[in-house]
């Protein structure tokens, strides 16, 4: 909602000067879209939130006041919504996303081996629940806090409330266990059912990221943006294979490729040197 109402020219041109006005030295932080698939982009999101909340209340402030009455309102709504949870989750989010950015840009790495992605990933799980204590938490509320005292948002500990459990439920609640299943307890279990061959076989043919398969549909991507539609599929094919392929590309003698060309197509106006 955020983005989409300071996409607008007149509300992100305010939102520019509102920048400019309250942080001068600093640099002007543009709203990211976030999306529900990429890391990055939900880690920008929630950053360029955070870096910029005094000049999007700032803003907000100013176009309720305006004649205009779709904008004021909307406006209004979206002032309602800035509260303190909104600014606690946005900060608890930014510090947990920071960890899975540093993540996913690794992954995305096309010669990153099986083992190594384990490894990071065991070891970006390791450092958030390292953060599942009362230091973390009282150092995202301060920040939290900050945020809001530097806009004018009232923050307020959340009451929480011990359920209780119903009476005529407690008699019929058991805790005790109906069975167990086999699980590795030891070391030397592990040894018991190896299936090495398919070991191999997955570590060899498992792509670790997709990031090459989403760089080849980029890249052709721009082959139809520069070329429009003048290029058939055969030379679409080819010319992405070539920039896919940029190590193989580079190693190709270009003589001989012009040679190739100019023996080709004689009759050719342009003479090829």
């Amino acid at each position: 909602m955020l983005y989409n109402f300071f996409s607008g020219s007149v509300i992100h041109k305010l939102f520019v000067e509102k920048q400019q006005e309250l942080e001068p030295t600093k640099r002007v932080v543009e709203l990211k879209r976030l999306s529900d698939t990429r890391w990055a982009s939900q880690y920008s999101t929630l950053w360029a939130i955070k870096r910029a909340l005094p000049a999007i209340s700032a803003t907000l402030a100013d176009v309720s006041d305006q004649s205009n009455a779709h904008r004021a309102t909307e406006a209004k709504s979206l002032i309602g919504l800035i509260d303190g949870q909104f600014v606690l989750h946005v900060t608890m989010l930014e510090s947990i996303f920071s960890l899975t950015k540093t993540l996913s840009d690794h992954l995305q790495a096309t010669d990153l081996e099986l083992a190594s992605a384990t490894d990071l990933v065991c070891s970006a799980v390791d450092t958030l629940n390292e953060k599942r204590n009362v230091e973390t938490w009282n150092a995202i509320w301060e920040c939290a806090s900050d945020q809001c005292a530097s806009v004018g948002i009232e923050m307020q500990r959340p009451q929480m409330r011990r359920k209780a459990q119903p009476r005529h439920l407690q008699e019929f609640v058991v805790n005790s266990q109906t069975g167990s299943r086999e699980r590795l307890e030891t070391s030397d279990d592990s040894r018991k059912h190896c299936f090495i061959y398919k070991l191999v076989c997955i570590s060899m043919t498992l792509p670790v990221t997709s990031a090459a398969c989403e760089r080849s549909l980029s890249c052709l991507r721009r082959l139809k943006t520069y070329l429009r539609n003048r290029s058939g599929d055969a030379r679409t094919s080819n010319l992405g294979v070539l920039a896919i392929s940029s190590r193989r590309t580079k190693e190709l003698d270009i003589n001989a490729v012009i040679d190739r060309f100019a023996a080709n197509h004689n009759n050719r106006r342009i003479v090829l040197l």
